[in-house]
């Protein structure tokens, strides 16, 4: 695979994709201060790598979403 130039694209993360994954609402690279530049589409997130990669070896992310509420009627 290799270290992306421009974004990394997860399609199964998209806010519109069959695995209902939902709305993210953070996004980090481990081993990375500060702010990372990402955007969750209907298809797919896309994250901008920052300058500097973290390792030549692997490199994860941590995803958040914002977790849905079941609201009982009744």
């Amino acid at each position: 695979m290799g270290w992306p130039e421009k974004e990394a694209v997860i399609r199964p993360l998209g806010a519109k994709s069959t695995q209902g994954v939902g709305k993210i609402r953070k996004v980090d690279l481990l081993g990375i201060k500060g702010n990372l530049k990402w955007t969750q589409a209907d298809d797919a997130l896309r994250i901008e790598p920052p300058p500097q990669k973290p390792s030549d070896y692997a490199v994860g992310a941590m995803v958040r979403r914002i977790a849905a509420l079941t609201v009982a009627a009744g």
